[in-house]
Order: C-alpha cells, then sequence, then structure tokens
C-alpha cells in the first residue's frame, strides 16, 4: 500500500518510504520515523515516486515545484468491518477537467536551500539555537524580545535556516556558536543524531569536506610510514594493534562505524581485527600516496611470493595494493646479504647438503647446454644437552678416529724413531690391542649391547606380531566345520564368476561361455550380466592404488580415527625434550661431489663454528650431518688431508705433502697432523632409511615386490621402474607398509587356524615354535621370514626411532639391517655402516649421551615428528627456492641473500600468519594412511603363494629363485666379518668369500653379472668350480688342463665364459645322475 495516496495498485520494484525520508519532510511534513508500522504502509506508489524524484531535482536544479497531492490520513484499522482504509467509500468519479488553481501548492528553491534541499524553508527569521533532548534535537528561533523567550518549530527533526541569502553566513555563525555552547554529552548526543536528518548529497557533501581536511595530515602520515619496510628492527617488532592506535583517528574511526562497531571497539581491538583494519587504512593511504610501500601490504606480498615463487603475482599486487613491485622486493632482499646469522652458543651440530636450479634452454645450437647453478647449504641447531653444553670445549672429547690398524702402526712408528718415547709406545700397544679386541668383538657380534639391541627388535616384532594375531583370529569364522575369513569368500567367489555368469532375468547360474540361459531361453539376461562384470571389473581396477593417509601401526584404523590427540607410534617412548629452532648459514658456493669441494666445505664450517684449527675461539671439535656422497669422500679426506707441523700448510693427500715436505722441510723429521679430526661425522638417518628401503626393495623386486606392484596398479615398465627404485620415498613407505602388514598377517593364518583347531589362545611365542616346527623346512616361508621378521620390521623399527628420538630403537634397527649392505652391491652404505658403528662404539660416554638423546629433531614440537638433520635442512632448501622463480639461474649474490635472511624471513611469515589466523595449531595431530584396501587386494595372491604344498623356491610371479637367496643372511655375515678383517684389521681376505659377487636372485642375474666381469676374475671364478665344486677327479684333472693350455694374451673374454659355463652344467649334471653314474666326456667337451 502506497504510503501517500493509499492504493493497493503496487509493482515489483517499487521503493519505500526511507529512499524519501527529506522529501516527505518538505512536501507534506510527514517525518516518517514517527510512523507506526502497524498503521503507516512503508510503500511508495510508481506515481509518487516520479513526484518525489521530480521535486528532488527541481530542488538540486532550482526551480519552482507545483503539486495538488493530499496525503492520505491513516488511522488504526478497525475491525467492525468500516475500516475507511481497507473499505474505502466508492464515490462517482468527477470528470477530468484539470486541478483547481486553489488547490495546486508552489514551493520555490533558493540558492541555501539548493545546498541545503533537506533544510525547510522557515517565514521565522529570528537567530537559530539548537535545544536538545534525549531523543531529538529540536531547532528554536529566539523571538526579539526581552524575556528572551525560546520558541519550539513544530518539525522536530527540522534544522531551519533563513531562507534569505544575505543571512547564510550569520545563520551558519549562530549555528557553531550554539554548537559550541554545548557541554560535552550535548555535542556527542547531537553529532550522533545530525547525520539522520540529512539526505544523501548532504552526507556526501559532508563525508567529502571531512576527507578533503583530513588530505594533509594523511600525506605526512604516508611519509613517515613508506619506509617502514626497509627497517628490519620495525618490521620485527610490527604490531598491528600499536601500529593502528598512531595512524588517523579520523579514518580509524570512519572504519569502525562502517563495519557496525561502537565508537570504543578500537580500544579492545585483537591482533587479527587490527591487522584487517591496518590493510584498509593502507589502501587509504594508497589513494593520497600512489607510491606508497606500506608495512603490511609489503609483508602480505612478501609471503604470496614465498608461496607462489610468481613475479607476475607480485606484480599485480604492487599494482592494486601499496605492497611494492617485484623489483622492490629484490631490492629489499639485496640490502640484507651481509648479514649472516651467528651460530647459537651451546653444543653445534652442522649440516649440510647441495641444492642446485636448472635453468630453461630456449635456444638451439652446436654446444648449447641448460645453465645450472649448485650449492651447499648448511644448517646449524643447537643439540639438547643442558648438563654439558661446554662439552665442546673440552679437547679431550675430539674424535679418536679409530678406524684401522694402520693408525696404530703408524703412531708407533713415528714414536719409535725417538728412543724417549717408551711411554708412548706402550700406551699406543695397549690402544691398538684394546682396539683389536674391541674390533673382534663387534665382527663377531658378541658384544653385550648386540644382545640389548635383539631384545629391542624382538620386543617391537612381539607388538606387530601380536596385532596381526588379534586382527586374523577377529576374522575367522567357522563356516561346516571349516575355519575361513572373507578372503577365503572373495577367491570362492572370484573361481565362480571366472566359470560361471547368473542371468539378470531369471537368476539361474550358466556356463561361462553360454549365450542364451538354460532356464528362461534368454539372451537379454546372459548379455546384460557380462556387461555388469566388465563395468565391475573396470571400477575396481581404478579403485586399485595406494591410500594417502597415514596409518597408525599400534591402533586400529576405526578406533584412532575417533581420537582426537592420537599420535603415530605412540607405544615407543619419545624423547624429544623440546622443539628445535634450525639457522641457516652462509652457503658455499661448490657441489659437494668432489675431495677437493668436501675440504673447502668443512674448512667454511669449521670457520663459522669458531673452531681452534682454524684460529678460532669457541670449540675444539662440532658435529658435521650430511648424506652419503660427502660421507664416503670424507673418510678418504680423514686419513689423506694433513696439515705439515712446521708451515701450517694443508694439503689433501699425503702424497702432495711428501712432495712439499722433500722441497721445503729436507732433512728434518716428518711430522704432520690431521686436518679433519675435529668433527664427529653423521650419517643423515632420512638418507640412510631411503638407502635401506632402495636395498630392500632391489633385494625383494623379484620374490615378491613386483607382483605386488602389479596389483597396486603398476604395470607399465615404467611405473614398475618407479617403484624398483623408489623414486618417491613416500611411495615406497606405503608399499612397505603393505607388504609388511599382508605378510604378517598371511603368515599368522594357519597358526591361527590350527590353534582354534586345538582350543588354545593364539601368542607370538607359540607362533615362534609353530613356524620352527611345521613351515621353516618350505623355502618360501624361510625366505619369507627372514625378509619380514628382521628386515622389514627393522626398517620400521628405524622410522619409528627416528620419529620419537629413540636412539635405542635407531641402534637396533641399524644392527639388523647391515647386512642389507653386504648381500648386494651397495659399496658406499656397507662403509658408512662400519664407520659409523666403529666411531659410535669408540666415542667417550659424555659425547655418546649427547649423540643419544639428539638422534632426530623436532621443529613443530612434535612428539612424532622428529627428523635428521639432513631432511631439516631438505625443508630449509625448499624454502630458500621458493624465493627463485621457476627457470632462471640466481647469481650468487642471490643464493647469499636468500639464505642468510631466511630465518629472518620465516619470522615474518609467522607475523603474518598469526594476524591473518592460519598459524599452525598447538594440538598437532597426525593422519592414517589408509592401506587396508591395498592389503586386503594382496593378502588373497600371497596366500596362495604361501600354500604348504608350494615347496618349489620360486617367485610369486612364478620366477625361479636362486638357491643362495635362502642363505642370503649368513652370506652377508660373511662378506661384512671379512670386509672388517681386510680393511680395519688388515688380516688376508676370506678366498671363500668374494666382496664383488653379489647374492644372486635368480640365474639370469648370474649370467648378467659374469658378462661384466674381467677376464681375471672369471679365471678365478672357474678355478674355484674346477678345485671346490668338481667332485669327480678325473674331470677336475682335465680341466685344470684345458685352463692352463688357454692363452690368455690371445683369446677374449667369451672363451673364458663358454668354459665355465660348461664346467657348470658339469657340476649339475653331477648332481642329477649321482657320483656313480658315468659321464660321458667327450659330450661334455
Amino acid at each position: 500500500m502506497c504510503r501517500i495516496c493509499g492504493t493497493n495498485d503496487l509493482q515489483h520494484g517499487n521503493k519505500r518510504k526511507d529512499c524519501f525520508r527529506t522529501e516527505m519532510m518538505e512536501l507534506f511534513q510527514i517525518d516518517i520515523s514517527l510512523d507506526d508500522p502497524h498503521v503507516h504502509p512503508d510503500a511508495i506508489c510508481r506515481y509518487h515516486e516520479k513526484m518525489l524524484l521530480r521535486f528532488a531535482k527541481a530542488q538540486t536544479e532550482r526551480t519552482v515545484f507545483r503539486t495538488s497531492v493530499e496525503p492520505v490520513q491513516f488511522t488504526p484499522h478497525l475491525v467492525e468491518g468500516n475500516c475507511s482504509i481497507c473499505s474505502p467509500i466508492n464515490k462517482r468519479k468527477r470528470k477530468r477537467r484539470g486541478t483547481l488553481k486553489s488547490l495546486v501548492k508552489e514551493y520555490s528553491c533558493t540558492e541555501d536551500v539548493a545546498d541545503n534541499h533537506s533544510q525547510h524553508i522557515s517565514s521565522v527569521h529570528a537567530p537559530l539555537q539548537l535545544q536538545l533532548n534525549d531523543n531529538n534535537i529540536k531547532p528554536v528561533h529566539v523571538a526579539h524580545t526581552k524575556s528572551d523567550q525560546v520558541l519550539i518549530l513544530p518539525y522536530a527533526n527540522e534544522i531551519t535556516l533563513s531562507v534569505h541569502s544575505e543571512e547564510t553566513a550569520e545563520t551558519a555563525q549562530d549555528v557553531i556558536k550554539s554548537f559550541n555552547r554545548l557541554n560535552q554529552e550535548e555535542k556527542s548526543n547531537f553529532i550522533s543524531k545530525f547525520p539522520k536528518v540529512l539526505s544523501e548529497f548532504e552526507l556526501t557533501k559532508l563525508t567529502y569536506e571531512i576527507g578533503k581536511n583530513q588530505n594533509e595530515f594523511i600525506l605526512k602520515d604516508c611519509d613517515c610510514i613508506s619506509k617502514h619496510y626497509t627497517s628490519r628492527e620495525i618490521l620485527q617488532a610490527l604490531n598491528p594493534v600499536e601500529w593502528l592506535s598512531k595512524r588517523n583517528k579520523v579514518l580509524i574511526n570512519f572504519m569502525t562505524g562502517l563495519a557496525g562497531n561502537n565508537f570504543d571497539f578500537i580500544d579492545q581491538i585483537n591482533s587479527t581485527d587490527a591487522f584487517l583494519y591496518c590493510r584498509a587504512m593502507e589502501y587509504l593511504y594508497n589513494l593520497r600516496n600512489r607510491k606508497l610501500v606500506a608495512p603490511f601490504a609489503f609483508l602480505v606480498s612478501l609471503d604470496v611470493y614465498t608461496k607462489t615463487s610468481s613475479r607476475v603475482a607480485i606484480d599485480a599486487l604492487g599494482k592494486s595494493s601499496p605492497g611494492g613491485s617485484y623489483k622492490t622486493l629484490k631490492h629489499w632482499l639485496s640490502t640484507y646479504a651481509e648479514t649472516v646469522p651467528k651460530c647459537p652458543d651451546g653444543t653445534l651440530i652442522t649440516g649440510f647438503d647441495n641444492e642446485q636450479v636448472v635453468g630453461y634452454k630456449r635456444g638451439l645450437g652446436e654446444g648449447s647446454k641448460s645453465l645450472t647453478s649448485v650449492i651447499t647449504t648448511i644448517v646449524n641447531t643447537t643439540m639438547h644437552d643442558k648438563e654439558n653444553s661446554t662439552v665442546q670445549l673440552n679437547e679431550n672429547f675430539k674424535p679418536k678416529n679409530w678406524f684401522s690398524v694402520n693408525h696404530f702402526d703408524e703412531k708407533l712408528k713415528n714414536a719409535n724413531s725417538d728412543e724417549t718415547n717408551a711411554e708412548r709406545v706402550k700406551r699406543i700397544k695397549t690402544e691398538k690391542e684394546y682396539f683389536v679386541k674391541e674390533v673382534s668383538q663387534i665382527r663377531d657380534s658378541s658384544l653385550p649391547l648386540f644382545t640389548t639391541l635383539e631384545k629391542i627388535h624382538y620386543d617391537q616384532m612381539y607388538f606387530f606380531l601380536s596385532k596381526a594375531i588379534k586382527d586374523v583370529l577377529n576374522e575367522q569364522e567357522n563356516a561346516n566345520d571349516e575355519i575361513i575369513d572373507y578372503v577365503d569368500k572373495q577367491a570362492h567367489q572370484e573361481s565362480r564368476q571366472k566359470n560361471i555368469i547368473v542371468c539378470t532375468r531369471c537368476g539361474t547360474e550358466n556356463p561361462k561361455r553360454k549365450q542364451i540361459c538354460e532356464n528362461c531361453q534368454e539372451r537379454e539376461g546372459i548379455k546384460e550380466a557380462k556387461q555388469a562384470q566388465q563395468r565391475t571389473r573396470k571400477c575396481d581396477d581404478v579403485s586399485k592404488s595406494v591410500g594417502s593417509k597415514e596409518i597408525s601401526l599400534n591402533t586400529p584404523l576405526e578406533t584412532a580415527t575417533a581420537i582426537s590427540g592420537h599420535q603415530r607410534f605412540e607405544h615407543v617412548p619419545s624423547n624429544h625434550k623440546e622443539s628445535t629452532k634450525l639457522m641457516m648459514g652462509r652457503p658455499v658456493f661448490l657441489n659437494p661431489n668432489s675431495n677437493e669441494a668436501v675440504a673447502l666445505i668443512l674448512r667454511s664450517i669449521g670457520i663459522s663454528s669458531g673452531i681452534k684449527r682454524y684460529e678460532g675461539n669457541n670449540r675444539h671439535w662440532t658435529f658435521v650431518c650430511c648424506d652419503g656422497r660427502p660421507h664416503s669422500l670424507y673418510q678418504k679426506l680423514l686419513t689423506e688431508s694433513v696439515i705439515c707441523s712446521y708451515c701450517n700448510q694443508a694439503f689433501l693427500n699425503r702424497k702432495a705433502y711428501k712432495d712439499h715436505h722433500k722441497l721445503k722441510h729436507q732433512g728434518k723429521s716428518s711430522t704432520f697432523s690431521l686436518e679433519f679430526d675435529w668433527l664427529y661425522m653423521r650419517i643423515g638417518l632420512g638418507h640412510f632409511e631411503m638407502n635401506v628401503i632402495k636395498s630392500f626393495f632391489e633385494l625383494n623386486w623379484t620374490p615378491f615386490l613386483e607382483k605386488m606392484c602389479e596389483i597396486m596398479q603398476f604395470t607399465s615398465d615404467n611405473a614398475k621402474n618407479f617403484a624398483k627404485t623408489c623414486k618417491d620415498h613416500h611411495v615406497a613407505w606405503q608399499l612397505l607398509l603393505v607388504f609388511h602388514t599382508t605378510s604378517l598377517k598371511e603368515m599368522v593364518v594357519p597358526f591361527v587356524r590350527y590353534m582354534m583347531k586345538q582350543g588354545e589362545m593364539p601368542t607370538p611365542d607359540k607362533y615362534l615354535l609353530f613356524y620352527k616346527e611345521f613351515m621353516s623346512s618350505n623355502p618360501r616361508w624361510a625366505y619369507l621370514h627372514l625378509q619380514v621378521f628382521r628386515f622389514s620390521q627393522a626398517i620400521i623399527n628405524l622410522r619409528m626411532g627416528v620419529r620419537r628420538n629413540n636412539s635405542c630403537l635407531v641402534q637396533s634397527a641399524k644392527f639388523h639391517l647391515k647386512e642389507l649392505f653386504y648381500g648386494r652391491s651397495h659399496p658406499h652404505y656397507r662403509n658408512i655402516e662400519l664407520f659409523d658403528t666403529l666411531q659410535y662404539h669408540f666415542m667417550p660416554d659424555e659425547v655418546k649421551n649427547i649423540w643419544d638423546n639428539n638422534t632426530a629433531f623436532t621443529v613443530s614440537g612434535h612428539n612424532s615428528k622428529g627428523q635428521d638433520l639432513d631432511f631439516l635442512l631438505e625443508e630449509k632448501n625448499r624454502a630458500v627456492k621458493q624465493f627463485i622463480p621457476s627457470g632462471s639461474i640466481p647469481s650468487n649474490e642471490t643464493w647469499d641473500a636468500i639464505c642468510c635472511n631466511l630465518q629472518y624471513i620465516e619470522d615474518l611469515q609467522n607475523l603474518v600468519s598469526s594476524w591473518v589466523g592460519t598459524h599452525r595449531s598447538n594440538n598437532y595431530q597426525t593422519k592414517h594412511v589408509d592401506i587396508e584396501f591395498a592389503v586386503n587386494s594382496f593378502r588373497q595372491t600371497l596366500r596362495t603363494y604361501l600354500k604348504p604344498e608350494n615347496e618349489t623356491f620360486c617367485g610369486l610371479s612364478g620366477s625361479k629363485l636362486h638357491p643362495g637367496l635362502l642363505k642370503f643372511l649368513e652370506t652377508s655375515t660373511l662378506k661384512r666379518m671379512d670386509h672388517i678383517n681386510t680393511e680395519v684389521l688388515n688380516e688376508e681376505p676370506n678366498l671363500i668369500v668374494n666382496q664383488n659377487e653379489p647374492v644372486y636372485v635368480s640365474d639370469e642375474e648370474i649370467a648378467s653379472h659374469m658378462n661384466k666381469l674381467s677376464k681375471i676374475d672369471i679365471i678365478r671364478k672357474t678355478e674355484h668350480l674346477i678345485h671346490d665344486e668338481l667332485k669327480d677327479n678325473i674331470l677336475r684333472s682335465h680341466y685344470e688342463n684345458v685352463l692352463h693350455s688357454i692363452d690368455g694374451g690371445q683369446l677374449k673374454k667369451d672363451v673364458y665364459l663358454t668354459l665355465y659355463y660348461e664346467i657348470k652344467d658339469v657340476i649339475q649334471s653331477e648332481c642329477n645322475i649321482g657320483e656313480e653314474e658315468s659321464v660321458d666326456f667327450g659330450t661334455l667337451l
């Protein structure tokens, strides 16, 4: 219903009366704020809407407006039925003959009214004053009488001014004077109500004048904050609440009102809301100064760049906000290039790793190559050890570097040259005897420590075995006096589906090849059933993939999901004390892949760490962590790199030192010191785990893992190679979990069913007895038992020990994994394993305690998220590369600026995250890896493979395995013992053990390996076959003569290979036909 005429003829989109508050007051003296919502309607009809718009236009253009419209007088509704609004009296319409002049009202507009068209024109010409009450502003005119009586105008919400232009200035001054005479409370009341009586035009004029009034203040403030982003101290101490309190109060409170908050909201504002106000303030300041770079906008641009590495994104932000351009950001980074973080105090450990960037190759041509930039990044942290924080200041705790008896022989040689060193010679001999004794016990695994490590391993194995037994026991059910589970049901169902098909029309089972149902004699039912099977098969193929959630190895999936505070590996004691803070050092612009490069990197670490060897004043020694390649190079540098005692010149090898001594110090005794004897070198446990898993996959690919990966949909050659070589460590870890979990469950299935039939409760101890009595003679079971209960369990123990900073579990895992490096061809980590074992064994107890307490570090503070320094440095390297645009080659200055200021930048990122509210929660939780589907997919295949009647030693795919694989542990142990004898104790090698020959997985691998050997190695292997494996004396003599008659200088390697394989065939024939059966020599030769 229309507020003016009362008509019900309204259209969609009619405006409400609030839009014409001022016009209604001036035309009809109607104050709509006093309307009763139960009486007065809200709408305006289209006709009167146009009329009001014409009136507003007339006032703006200062023209005369005429109208004869009179508003309807609305009264409360009458329920008796004679309501004048609901039931108007229908009268005869008069003929339209125009409007009588007497009914037409004329409204004129003066210049003053045009500027303030919401003001009513009053005929009272007395000076204006303001009178306030609790609800309204009441304008009054003072009468020119002696009594000074106040007259109140009839319209409560108007401010009436004089209509005469010559009186405008005088009236404005009167208003100002009247306003100034008000007290503070009255002024506040007036200001809060004054905008409510203004029209839109008046409000825009008022806000414009306010903004214009603050123009110069904002400009000065822009100059004040424009350099905030260049100051490290200001950015680090930046606080949104404090920064906002120093800005323009007019704009702040204007935004507070827009946000609908109270006037004193800013006094209690939090940092998140203050950050939004600061960002809005910076945008407003940017309108006044288009070249402004404001601190909060700059930090947001910096945060975006670290996440996107996009120059385009930063430039776009710079155009739309006062955050600066990409050039501004790069200049900001370069200004702090010389600010290198100082090494932390306390017990220091340093890690280093290489990082590289490969540029785009945008052109083709002769000799054109892709540009690369390779550096070595360095990270430092303090090891948690409050009791022995000064241990590195003690020279007595320096590494002994006892890795070979050559060390003692050399010291004895130098000591014997001086007759006065009898006591020293005696001490060296005693140390040598102790060293030989301890190394012999390490070789024979007879140390008491190793017994403890085995117990730790088997405690974890019992834990996993108990869980597997419990899960399998819950799956079993009796069906027709037979114990089955869902795997058997699924296998039975799949076998039936291979041979039968069920008609969809009548449900009759038909042979697979039938085209017509035997019952209903129709084709459609069989056809629909085949199509449904094809669709199901496709869906199964798509869904067969390894899950991406993490698994709890000690809590059922459905139970652990409901636990909000769940932590992985929580059954393992955690030794994390507190979170670790990492500090990046200045990078070294070398690739650590050579002796020279590693030496320069270690010298840089020694200088920055304050090692006294390099004239430092802080430490005698320190800890250093790296990956496998630099570790192997360091082992050579440790014994070869020396410093001349006379001139302190360093040499990378002994030969260069000897030449120098003959040239510079002839006639003097040769005395030198090892240059790099000031560090304990530590292999990064992250890279150690990666290489252990690679070794495990390479060993068990043919026996088990190839078929398992095919089930997991690694079907193409590239996909299989991806899985075999462990290109993605996270995928390899999940595949290992699938193999370990499935194998445990399937190996305990026959045991659990046997115990159920006996009416006994299955336990891990009983399982081991069951395996030894019934299953150990089966080669398939024997080999799988070794791989699961020793190697894959030890790999999982290693992961759990690192995550929980449990040194005992890590040492136990290393002890049980060492044979993986000796059984196959892994020379680097074979030497690293032995170096690590000897270094740890001969450490002083004080150093050993620090080593054990800091096996891993947690940056987040979470007790199950520990990592060694090598993987923590990998995360830092990823953070560094975020500042390098893709495809570009950074300069050394850029690398230097980013690495040296990374901690500062990360602190600023944390500030922004805390303001935005996206920082990490203190309630760290871990996710689960959902491998249940993958395990169920693999169980059926493994169960078929492990049937007791299958005794042929072959892999899951059916390929025949080499018999020597069953003695993998024994062979690897012998090779390790021989390696210790030859490399550490300087004993003669065991002729039976060939360090260069791996434990073969298949016969095809033997042929491949033989083709890679030299002629000399082939002759040695042939002699071994003749003397040790040929049983017939006549054959042995014959082949000795044949071998000696061959001229090695004239014949090719293929001739020796042919003879070797011929002798192998003869040996195989002897095994087949027995010793008593004769052999046709002519046929064999």
